[in-house]
């Protein structure tokens, strides 16, 4: 018997503007940018190269999805870890508000495509109702052959790459798809904003400092001579880049000693501290330079954050999925793959020497030069809404 696959597919692809914040609750800003923080040091810990990026509202609209696939001691595990509301159809008002928000100002200024899907093998019955449920979602059906894990891998990274406007080539890479899975979910996320008062048409190199060891030439942007806010703190100077438009920004943390000693003391309370002191504060700097990069991160899998936020039924014979199918019931989660694609490239042009001071590493730095490991955030401006979050070790690597 041939097996074939069903894929639910979630697509929007919209100029991110701005989230306005009469659409989006304090208690879902809080939410969001919680998961943020715990995402980023289980994400982080599997990291290879100390290049990460993801989206927590990708993440946060995904796990929502696998809750509204699931049932009983297994849906309760996943919305007691993830707060959602008890009621499902304020679930459905959050996530309607979350894609509203997305599309509420359709500009150039910032590109996101986000995605989800659901592959389910063939030989299962589907409920009659996960369409239904899975079009809360906006999602549409495909179905995919399954039985060769190689072949349903090229199908779904092409149809992926399809929705994401040929920007995100290969989702899937080779082992993550296998033929003995019953069901796996996807999301992705995508990202690439228009700078406000960075050049684009002058861009230098400079020196990054991946360790007290390793330096490296970076091509970086540079600012137009504009005032941007910052901060100094016993841990980390924090920098606001605003993208065209005024509706989001770039929030660099530069730390003293690592990024995550850093984050450590920015959890999510004291965050949107640190953001009202960024947004009032009469310290600017009006000489900035950004290494450009482009993060694709690999596929992480959000087993483990599902684990570290304490569920245990849907990795177990006890799991009950059958809200996808009465077959699923009894049957374990595959996986479930988020992955995010932040662009912010540059061409080089040889740059002067710059002054500098010592920091990081015990390395010679400027303080508006972001020579060093960092992390970063791109906020809503309205809300306070962490839309991605990411750091980067070595701008060279994707």
């Amino acid at each position: 018997m041939v097996k074939r696959g069903f894929l639910v597919f979630t697509s929007f692809a919209v100029s991110f503007a701005s989230l306005w914040a009469q659409e989006l609750s304090k208690s879902l800003v809080l939410k969001n940018n919680d998961l943020a923080f715990k995402a980023f040091d289980v994400f982080y810990a599997s990291c290879k190269t100390g290049n990460l990026v993801f989206s927590p509202t990708s993440v946060y609209e995904s796990l929502a999805a696998l809750y509204l696939a699931a049932d009983g001691q297994t849906a309760l595990e996943i919305r007691t870890a993830m707060k959602f509301p008890a009621k499902e159809e304020m679930l459905i008002e959050e996530l309607n508000s979350l894609n509203a928000a997305f599309k509420k100002h359709t500009t150039a200024n910032a590109q996101i495509f986000t995605q989800m899907s659901l592959c389910v093998e063939d030989d299962i019955v589907l409920a009659p109702t996960i369409k239904t449920d899975m079009e809360k979602t906006k999602a549409i059906v495909q179905s995919v052959n399954f039985e060769n894990a190689r072949a349903s891998m090229d199908i779904v990274n092409k149809t992926i790459n399809q929705y994401a406007k040929y920007l995100v080539p290969a989702y899937f890479e080779v082992g993550q798809m296998r033929s003995a899975d019953l069901f796996i979910f996807q999301s992705l996320a995508y990202f690439d904003g228009n700078w406000k008062h960075f050049s684009t048409s002058k861009k230098d190199t400079r020196i990054f400092n991946v360790n007290k060891d390793t330096k490296i030439e970076v091509p970086v942007l540079n600012s137009e001579g504009k005032d941007f806010n910052y901060l100094m703190t016993d841990d980390f100077y924090a920098f606001k880049l605003p993208y065209a438009g005024d509706t989001l920004s770039l929030i660099i943390i530069l730390p003293e000693t690592s990024v995550q000693s850093a984050l450590a003391t920015l959890k999510p309370s004291l965050f949107l501290q640190m953001l009202k002191k960024l947004s009032a504060t009469d310290c600017q700097t009006s000489a900035i330079s950004l290494p450009s990069f482009r993060l694709n991160s690999s596929a992480y899998s959000l087993l483990p954050l599902l684990k570290t936020f304490g569920v245990k039924t849907a990795f177990s014979d006890n799991a009950d999925f059958s809200k996808i199918s009465a077959d699923l019931k009894g049957k374990a989660l595959s996986n479930f793959y988020n992955k995010t694609v932040f662009n912010l490239a540059a061409k080089t042009k040889k740059a002067d020497p710059v002054e500098t001071k010592h920091g990081m590493f015990g390395i010679p730095l400027r303080t508006n030069n972001i020579d060093r490991p960092f992390a970063f955030f791109v906020v809503d401006n309205a809300t306070n809404l962490i839309c991605f979050m990411g750091c980067v070790s070595d701008p060279s690597q994707k």
